[in-house]
């Protein structure tokens, strides 16, 4: 299987060729000429664009010269208060991981206000159990320290969980649940092994984690700004929405992320349990419909968390993504979040934006949505090969299409605006490109009182750098944007050790990496 999944374009193109002389497509070929039609067992060519100014090969040059921000912790602007790790008793690589770690920190110009004390891990009981007081002790000791109470965010406390191999899945959830339902305190588990053989290679990686976890975030890219806007008007304040569908035990959910800067590196999360329907009470609704209910009520939040953050600047434009919805299903879902269909009856943008306007600032608002479905393979997942000559035997030389390249003529849609994009350098196997199929974009001349939608062109080259911006990988560009992702992570947080809403006041940090 894995051989199969994994095969180069070139074994994958004598594959294509070896399909063209099957007994199915020769019985076709000649029902086909039957009927005065030939088959074309040629391979069909299109051309490719290039819509992303950013080099990948500079991105690590791209992320010096953007200042790193810090977290917003509590002693001084640039100090973490107070670290606690816990871990099992005779541990003997903390001393040389604390240093690894205070380092990697005064590179992004933390510090750590007091020495980080530990938590022994008790050797009695099940393994969840002991490893869930020693967390409880921790961060009960970090409270102490800042005269804070349970209820409040412990804002500039981390807990760093050293786990053994071996116990990883046994202990992860009970960790993370002390500290984000239990409390809001940052967590940060690392394997036992990671610290003994790979510290050197993860330690950046780690600490760009725990500073996006504490409200910072570890890297930016500036050019992003000049994909959404005019050069010579500045950049046009734009909120990114990645929204992704995940199951709980037995309950659906939905998990929104929204942009609150216009650098696209803060974000609020909210998860949405979608509750089934009591048929006695009415109809059954839909899980699409259940989701557009809960979209509708998030919104305004999400529009008010970014005016906070931009000094009362509202977002002009919304891109929302969304993860993978069936051909079959479109339809529908686009007639739940923008036109229901049923008289009288919005769609949950329009009536969110309705709830907005009739709050005191936001009168007059009336931003441009771009509504896009995202997913990892397309209408039949499709396949691109780059052709780069021909060999002695006739056959063509091929490989994968270069990074950062765009699909949008000859095979797509010629009723919609829809797109593929190789984000990503392959060298193994053969590339599946993102398709993308945008289903509302606003009108791109402005109406009264709207900023005016985004040309294809601005939607394809925003897509591709907003790949690149992924805080928790800055070694190049993912395959789905960064909204879409984070909402993914949560999901995965929430379904697989939460299976509960996290706490409230952890919202506005990305504690789910």
């Amino acid at each position: 299987m894995i051989s199969e999944t994994r095969m180069d374009p070139a074994q994958r193109m004598k594959h294509l060729k070896g399909c063209c002389l099957c007994s199915a497509i020769q019985l076709a070929d000649q029902f086909l000429q039957v009927e005065g039609w030939e088959l074309d067992k040629n391979l069909f060519k299109c051309d490719i664009g290039k819509r992303d100014p950013i080099d990948p090969t500079m991105l690590d040059q791209q992320q010096k010269q953007s200042v790193a921000k810090p977290p917003p912790l509590v002693v001084d602007q640039n100090s973490i208060m107070a670290v606690c790790v816990i871990q099992e008793q005779g541990e003997r690589q903390l001393g040389p991981f604390l240093g690894a770690l205070k380092t990697q920190l005064d590179t992004y110009r933390v510090r750590v206000a007091s020495e980080p004390f530990c938590i022994p891990v008790g050797g009695r009981g099940r393994p969840e159990d002991r490893w869930r007081e020693a967390a409880q002790q921790g961060v009960e000791r970090m409270l102490q320290m800042g005269n804070m109470g349970p209820k409040e965010h412990a804002l500039g406390c981390l807990l760093l969980a050293i786990i053994p191999d071996s116990l990883e899945k046994v202990v992860y959830k009970p960790i993370k649940n002390v500290c984000y339902v239990q409390y809001a305190v940052s967590c940060q588990c690392i394997k036992r092994g990671t610290i003994e053989k790979k510290m050197t290679v993860v330690a950046p990686k780690l600490v760009t984690q725990i500073i996006c976890k504490m409200g910072g975030h570890g890297w930016s890219i500036p050019a992003i700004k000049d994909s959404i806007s005019p050069p010579d008007k500045g950049p046009k304040p734009t909120m990114a929405i990645g929204i992704n569908m995940g199951k709980c035990l037995s309950s659906a959910m939905c998990a929104f992320t929204a942009s609150v800067n216009i650098e696209f590196t803060s974000y609020v999360s909210v998860v949405e349990f979608l509750q089934q329907d009591d048929p006695a009470v009415g109809r059954k609704r839909s899980y699409k419909e259940r989701e557009a209910e809960a979209f509708k009520w998030c919104f305004p939040k999400f529009v008010q968390a970014f005016a906070r953050s931009n000094e009362g600047r509202k977002p002009a434009r919304i891109i929302i993504y969304r993860d993978g919805v069936p051909e079959a299903e479109k339809p529908d879902f686009f007639k739940y979040y923008m036109n229901s269909g049923r008289k009288g009856e919005p769609g949950a943008i329009p009536t969110a934006l309705d709830q907005l306007r009739s709050q005191e600032g936001f009168e007059n608002y009336n931003p441009a949505v771009l509504l896009c479905i995202v997913s990892k393979r397309g209408p039949g997942a499709v396949k691109f090969f780059q052709i780069t000559g021909e060999g002695r035997d006739g056959t063509p030389q091929v490989r994968n299409p270069p990074e950062r390249c765009v699909f949008d003529r000859d095979v797509t849609y010629d009723y919609k605006f829809d797109f593929y994009c190789c984000h990503q350098r392959v060298t193994q196997g053969s590339i599946t490109p993102t398709y993308y199929d945008v289903l509302y974009n606003d009108f791109i001349i402005k109406k009264e009182g709207q900023e005016g939608g985004m040309q294809a062109a601005k939607i394809q080259e925003f897509t591709q750098q907003f790949a690149s911006i992924y805080q928790n990988w800055p070694g190049g560009p993912i395959r789905v944007p960064a909204p879409l992702i984070y909402a993914a992570k949560l999901s995965d947080m929430v379904a697989d050790h939460l299976r509960e809403h996290f706490n409230p006041r952890l919202e506005s940090f990305l504690f789910f990496l």
